[in-house]
């Protein structure tokens, strides 16, 4: 019986090093797109982040009555500056929250005059260490008091 494995002549080793070639670059490809969802990911996570820093900078201003009541006293716009702890060991995100007061005018259902709405508007930006990436956030509040 003769063997056929002379006639062959390099076609096996052709074929495998087809195959290979087709593994590689489905490996290839399967490392990128792992890259790029990891990239999503984190982009997503630092913009979870950072809205939750610029709700919590808007949140500490609006409970401290001394920055509204600088804003409403003649300061026009107070600024105050939070530092968040990052995730996990992360980057420190920074926060900003700055509060400018408005005219003051009568209260809608009040019938004592000698009482005003204040209206203000608090803005807000977070940031992450060092990355680009910025969130802005913007709320208007109103205070009844006293007129002054």
């Amino acid at each position: 019986m003769k063997s056929s494995g002379m006639h062959q002549k390099g076609v096996a080793m052709l074929m495998g090093l087809i195959i290979l070639l087709i593994l590689t670059l489905l490996a290839v490809n399967g490392v990128r797109t792992t890259v790029f969802e990891k990239n999503m990911a984190s982009n997503s996570q630092n913009q979870t982040v950072m809205f939750q820093a610029a709700e919590s900078a808007i949140e500490g201003t609006v409970n401290d009555n001394s920055a509204i009541v600088s804003a409403l006293s003649g300061a026009g716009v107070v600024t105050r500056n939070f530092t968040h702890n990052g995730v996990a060991g992360g980057p420190a995100i920074s926060s900003t929250a700055t509060v400018t007061g408005g005219a003051s005018g009568p209260a809608v259902g009040y019938s004592i005059s000698d009482f005003a709405v204040y209206p203000f508007t608090v803005e807000s930006s977070a940031t992450v260490g060092a990355t680009s990436s910025q969130e802005k956030h913007v709320q208007g509040l109103q205070r009844v008091g006293p007129k002054l």
